[in-house]
């Protein structure tokens, strides 16, 4: 039977996206290796990467069969389901201990941003560490956070805002609201989490973005700075959420991660 001319069309689109997505695919990689990646950070880079554009994916998917009123038009065999959760994590993690640290295996960072947020709302005064724009995440509305640090390459413009936040309105981008730190100035981040401690006893410090620092300094860099945060925790009584995305890393740098944590 022939294809008719909406069948075409529809063939057509679908090869569209395709191109655009190996094409976007191949500027990435080709990108880490001009700026001298090594295999095992482009490994990490890599799989975060494809992690986040299955559950993009899958997301789109699901609104568009809803908007569509079906739920078998798509295939989505080919996508990794996300995982569902019998209970809110702030149900099941209900008491967070000063002193421990805990760590959030998760494909988005949402279950760490929802802990600390109760934390904030019964009254600790909280530090976000993180890798989207402060503005952009949605569990930081209407929330109290003492300190936020943005991890990014991005450069100030000349009224000091990073270039990644000029979309933003001008209450999300105060100068006073949040500092930005680049991934691979551990030791710096390191000394600012350790001041904001020792300055607020009994704090809730929430860290993310690991993958993306991983990627910038190696995994053993990393490791040996979330072991002295980890330490600091104790000493300074403090209490630390680590997000980290279990499909980025090799199972024995995910049991070397957890080893110290709750």
């Amino acid at each position: 039977m022939a294809e008719t001319r909406e069948e075409k069309l529809k063939r057509l689109e679908y090869l569209h996206g395709y191109r655009d997505a190996v094409n976007d695919s191949w500027e990435i990689f080709l990108k880490m290796a001009k700026d001298g990646y090594s295999q095992h950070e482009m490994m990490i880079v890599t799989k975060t990467k494809s992690s986040s554009a299955k559950i993009n994916i899958e997301d789109k998917i699901r609104e568009l069969e809803s908007e569509l009123g079906s739920t078998d038009i798509i295939d989505s065999d080919a996508v990794k389901p996300i995982p569902v959760v019998e209970e809110p994590i702030i149900q099941v993690v209900k008491d967070m201990k000063p002193g421990l640290s805990y760590m959030i295996e998760e494909l988005k960072p949402q279950k760490c941003f929802a802990l600390f947020r109760r934390e904030v709302e019964n009254g600790r005064t909280g530090l976000a560490v993180v890798r989207k724009a402060p503005g952009q995440i949605d569990e930081f509305d209407g929330v109290s956070i003492k300190k936020i640090i943005w991890l990014t390459k991005s450069q100030k413009t000349d009224n000091h805002t990073p270039i990644g936040m000029i979309a933003l309105s001008p209450e999300e981008v105060e100068e006073d609201d949040f500092d930005y730190i680049g991934p691979s100035q551990l030791p710096k981040l390191y000394s600012v989490i350790l001041d904001f401690l020792s300055g607020n006893p009994g704090c809730i410090v929430v860290l993310e973005g690991l993958e993306y620092m991983i990627s910038h300094n190696g995994f053993n860099s990393v490791l040996s700075f979330v072991q002295s945060l980890t330490e600091s925790m104790v000493t300074k009584k403090g209490t630390l959420i680590v997000s980290l995305n279990p499909d980025a890393l090799e199972s024995r740098e995910m049991s070397l991660l957890k080893k110290d944590m709750n």
